[in-house]
């Protein structure tokens, strides 16, 4: 919404303006339902709002999430497993959090300090995006 920027642009941001322009959006979006002061101040507790790369870790966790189930299931679903990129998956399990996550990745075939990861979740969204599209057409 432009009225955050707006906001910005001003004075500065109280907790009562962050109050008013939530409780705003919820009125609008979630209506008939009855904003009050409670819901309106909800914001104070979602993380998504006050924590530095939050959301962040939903992108790069799904990223490599999606590359680790290529490599270990390389025709899909109906195909055979690659028992190679299964038994580092395995074995990443195993490590629990002896290292920090982006080591334990390589453990299973994930380099997230490569952009490769990322541009394969993104090419999996395309595809199935364009699958999406057939079936709505």
């Amino acid at each position: 919404t432009y009225e955050a920027t707006d906001y910005l642009e001003g004075d500065g941001v109280t907790d009562d303006d962050i109050d008013e322009l939530y409780g705003g959006l919820k009125e609008t979006y979630y209506e008939p339902a009855a904003v009050d002061d409670r819901i309106a101040r909800e914001w104070m507790r979602i993380p998504h709002f006050y924590r530095a790369f939050y959301v962040y870790q939903y992108a790069t966790g799904i990223s490599a999430a999606l590359a680790i189930v290529d490599d270990v299931l390389p025709d899909g679903a109906g195909g055979e497993p690659d028992r190679e990129a299964a038994d580092d998956y395995l074995e990443f399990l195993q490590q629990g959090s002896r290292e920090y996550p982006l080591e334990l990745l390589q453990i299973a075939g994930v380099d997230m300090s490569s952009s490769e990861p990322i541009d394969r979740a993104l090419a999996t969204y395309g595809e199935r995006l364009d699958e999406l599209e057939e079936l709505l057409s």
